[in-house]
């Protein structure tokens, strides 16, 4: 599953643009990606010199800041770089948790969010995997929902699609809800 996959399945907020955004937000929260050489364990940078101010991402990380300072709860997803030398960064892979933003501290012109210990997506979106998963076994798919709920772990209901996570691997289940067909992310 690549980054844009799991802003939309996942986490539950799609990417406005899958090459330029930073985050996105849903009803719940928002989120904004980040990266791990820049996270020193306490914060981690979000906003401020390093940027190109004429991205149109860089006025879309403005208004999550924004959102997330309005009362909004905020998470980072931290991703790591291929090649962290590089001039400019593509994703290796990225972690599968979310870290809550505590609050903003400023230096100079650059913005840091500073972080509480990473905290699973469904949290994150205010879901309830155990009242969910007893919701889905009155669906026409329970039985393919209940043998799934014994190996991998409910993480998000969109629409007609129940997402399970795996319990060790970058891999996801989906099932339909009314048909019980599923295919693995």
């Amino acid at each position: 599953m690549n980054i844009s996959d799991y802003f939309a399945r996942v986490l539950q907020a799609p990417l406005k643009n899958i090459q330029w955004s930073w985050g996105a937000e849903n009803d719940h929260a928002v989120f904004l990606r980040s990266w791990i050489p820049e996270y020193d364990g306490r914060r981690v940078y979000v906003l401020g010199d390093r940027d190109d101010y004429g991205s149109p991402g860089y006025g879309e990380r403005i208004q999550h800041i924004e959102s997330i300072r309005s009362g909004k709860p905020g998470y980072v997803i931290l991703l790591e770089p291929v090649d962290p030398t590089a001039e400019k960064w593509t994703i290796k892979r990225f972690e599968e948790k979310v870290y809550p933003i505590t609050s903003f501290e400023q230096q100079a012109d650059e913005w840091f969010a500073l972080l509480a210990a990473g905290v699973d997506v469904a949290i994150a979106n205010g879901f309830d995997p155990e009242a969910e998963l007893k919701n889905l076994l009155k669906c026409k798919a329970a039985e393919v929902i209940e043998k799934a709920a014994k190996a991998w772990k409910l993480i998000a209901v969109n629409g007609n699609e129940a997402v399970f996570k795996h319990p060790t691997k970058l891999l996801r289940l989906i099932v339909n809800i009314d048909t019980g067909e599923y295919r693995r992310v």
